[in-house]
Order: structure tokens, then C-alpha cells, then sequence
């Protein structure tokens, strides 16, 4: 493990920026944690089908790194939450390796490499003929295929793929794995890209390719997915159909043209994690001021800045359903906070450690001035999906915060 790679982590810069004393006080934690990840992952995490976890976690006070080793090759992975997304796709990557070693898949396959390259052809020469035998639903196609098009963003579809049903194919397998199919890990688009190819013309379905797979291996597999209303809609929505249904969801919650732009545009999120943020904020039904929470999640610099984004929003969605007690979003100094009726200040964050540093306690030095200075304000809490080290709690504890540790990465649907 590089320790300077740690040591200069931006992840959630933005979130806890602040200047660093020049000196190191005796007072704060010594960084980067070390632990042993038999301490810190349950059992069932530590090693895969295709995976094991490296035997020391790093964390820079914030979130943990880890060493993922597969079967093919090693990922730093930054954070709890990306690493639960890492796990999933490995436990898929497996099972779409079997399902390619039957003798039902050789064939469909063997065919898909016939069938792709004269139906291009047809798509560069014969336009009209070809797509109208392709694809039914015009509206639909067009909807897929201009975006295709037209689009720069790196989640797209080529215009063949897209016509000739490869994109549709490859989410609805995604869908049955319970993983993104935008995801950024190469391996998982290279797999999930061959078995759409099988589908789309090899001949051979969705449920086909399923039977194919070892007994009971389907009940592992779907029982992986995290909200099925999400999912289906990722499933059955084209890059582009779904880029236009969260920048009019985000409109009607007040963010502003500019912050919408940057957050469609933004690369850190897959189409799947940013659909996932975009809901769970609808779904926090009668709190103004969502808007807030936009400002800073369009700006993530990282796919595991995003993840934490989108996994704080799940916290405080579950929050807000399980209490109904939640107002507003208020912006504190730079990071969204919740605040309930009574005027208690909620602060929830998917974070797997939270140490005592010299930027932690020069940021929640701004954090108290701003709640300080609001005359509703009646009380504080922080709340942390990982844990907290001893040191932190007692700092923040003598500031008057209300501590609820070891809260979970993902909401309660």
C-alpha cells in the first residue's frame, strides 16, 4: 500500500476542507489508521468466489482503503461503500464466467460474432430498412439512439449497439445480477458486454441464460440488488431517457440549471448511482430546501466521493422516513445538514472512520459558529455509518454533539 497515496487522499475534500495547523497536537489521532480487516468487515466479506480481501485497512481518518485481489488483478478500492459495490460485481463476474463455459453459451456466442457485423453494415448502408426490422417503438428508439448520437458522455452506447437491442440486453442482465451496468470496473463491462452480444444475436434470452448458470445460483445473484423500483428503472430506460428524467426530478426540487448541467455531466457518477441519489432526495417528501444537498453532491471528484453522496442521501432518506420529523436541509459551513421540528441539527455522513485531525477540528469549528448563529437551532448530532475513534468522540462530545455511531452504509427499503 502507498502511504503518501493515502496521506494525500482528496476524497471528500470539498466536504471537510479546512486549513491544517502546522503543527501536530498530541490531542489528535496518529494518520493513516492501520487495522487488520478481520476487524473491520464481518466474516462473510473477507474473501469471495473470485476475490479476497487484503489483511490491512488503511483510512485517513475518513474512509478505509483496501486491497481487493481478484482472479483478475488487484483494485484499490477507496471506502466501505465502493467496496460493497466491488463485491457485488465479483460475486456476478463469477457467475457470468460459468454461464460462459456451458456449451449453450459457446454457440450463442458463436453466432453473436456472425450476426453483429453484417447488421452494422446494414445500419451504415441501409438505414432505414435496417432499423425499422431492428427495433419496435419508434418514440423509444429515437429517444435511445439520438442520444447515442449525440452524446459525449462516456456511459453511451454506440448507434449500432444501441439499435440493435445491445444496450436494452446488457442492463436487463445487469439487472438480474443486481449490479450497474455502467460500472466503472473494466472487467465487469467487458463480461456484461459478451453475454448482451450472446443475447441480442446468439438467439439465447435473458431467462435462458440464467438456466445456465449452477443450481441456486440465481437466488445468490438477485438477492443482491439494493431498491428494485431503482433498479427496474435503470433497466428499462436508456442513458438518455434517464438523464432527462432526473434533470426534470431535480428541477422540480428547486436546484438550479447550472448545478443540474454539472451533476448530468459529472463522470464520477455512473447513470445507475446518479438515478439512485436523484430518488432517494425525491423520496425525502416534504423537506425544503433539497436543492442544498445538489450543490454539493454535483461537484464529487471521485467515484467514491459520488458513492458517499449518494449513500449519506440513503441514510437520510431512511431518517427522514422512519421519524417524519425533518423540515429542512440546511448548509452548514459547506456540508448539508438535516434539521427536525424541534430545531435539532442532524448531520449523516457515510463515513467508515471519523478521526480527530487538525481539519476535523478546524472544519467543526466552522460548522458550530454556523449553527450558532441560527436562531432555530436547538441541538446537535452527528451521525456516522462506521465508527468513530475514541478521540473524536470525546471532541466532540466536549462541543456538545450528540454521537450515533455504526449507523450502515445503506437505508432500510
Amino acid at each position: 500500500m502507498n502511504l503518501k497515496k493515502i496521506l494525500l487522499l482528496v476524497v471528500l475534500g470539498l466536504f471537510f476542507s479546512g486549513p491544517v495547523l502546522a503543527e501536530m497536537s498530541q490531542s489528535y489521532d496518529s494518520i493513516p489508521l492501520v487495522m487488520r480487516a478481520q476487524d473491520v468487515l464481518s466474516k462473510g466479506y473477507l474473501k469471495g468466489m473470485i476475490y479476497t480481501i487484503g489483511p490491512t485497512v488503511y483510512s485517513d481518518g475518513l474512509v478505509n482503503i483496501y486491497e481487493f485481489h481478484t482472479t483478475l488483478g488487484t483494485l484499490s478500492v477507496e471506502s466501505t461503500g465502493l467496496l460493497q459495490k466491488r463485491i457485488r460485481e465479483a460475486q456476478a463476474l463469477y457467475f457470468m464466467k460459468e454461464m460462459e463455459k456451458t456449451d449453450v453459451f459457446k454457440k450463442a456466442f458463436k453466432e453473436a460474432l456472425k450476426g453483429p457485423v453484417k447488421t452494422v453494415k446494414g445500419l451504415v448502408t441501409e438505414p432505414v430498412t435496417t432499423v425499422t426490422n431492428s427495433v419496435k417503438g419508434v418514440g423509444q428508439w429515437f429517444s435511445s439512439v439520438g442520444q447515442a448520437i449525440f452524446s459525449d458522455s462516456p456511459d453511451q452506447e454506440g448507434v449500432a449497439k444501441t439499435a440493435l437491442g445491445h444496450a436494452a440486453a446488457k442492463r436487463a442482465f445487469a439487472y438480474e445480477f443486481g449490479i450497474d451496468p455502467y460500472s466503472k470496473w473494466d472487467a465487469v463491462q467487458e463480461e456484461l458486454n459478451k453475454i448482451a452480444w450472446a443475447s441480442v444475436s446468439g438467439g439465447i434470452t435473458v431467462k435462458a441464460a440464467f438456466h445456465l448458470i449452477p443450481e441456486g445460483a440465481g437466488i445468490v445473484v438477485r438477492g443482491l440488488g439494493t431498491s428494485a423500483s431503482v433498479s427496474k428503472l435503470v433497466r428499462d430506460s436508456s442513458v438518455g431517457e434517464l438523464r432527462k428524467y432526473n434533470g426534470e426530478r431535480l428541477k422540480e426540487m428547486g436546484v438550479r440549471e447550472a448545478t443540474i448541467d454539472l451533476f448530468l455531466n459529472n463522470p464520477n457518477y455512473t447513470p445507475y448511482e446518479r438515478t439512485f441519489l436523484v430518488m432517494e432526495l425525491m423520496d425525502m417528501k416534504g423537506v425544503r430546501d433539497r436543492a442544498v444537498y445538489m450543490t454539493y453532491a454535483a461537484r464529487a471528484n471521485s467515484e467514491a466521493v459520488a458513492i458517499f453522496w449518494r449513500l449519506s442521501a440513503g441514510m437520510m432518506e431512511n431518517y427522514i422516513k422512519s421519524t417524519g420529523d425533518v423540515v429542512r436541509l440546511v448548509d452548514l459551513a459547506g456540508i448539508p445538514f438535516m434539521q427536525r421540528r424541534d430545531g435539532q441539527i442532524i448531520g449523516m455522513f457515510a463515513l467508515d472512520n471519523l478521526a480527530w485531525t487538525p481539519r476535523i477540528d478546524k472544519k467543526l469549528s466552522y460548522v458550530d459558529r454556523a449553527i450558532r448563529s441560527l436562531p432555530s437551532a436547538r441541538g446537535k448530532q452527528i451521525w456516522i455509518a462506521g465508527r468513530i475513534t475514541p478521540r473524536a468522540k470525546e471532541a466532540l462530545k466536549e462541543r456538545g454533539w450528540e454521537i450515533v455511531a455504526n449507523v450502515g452504509f445503506l437505508p432500510k427499503k
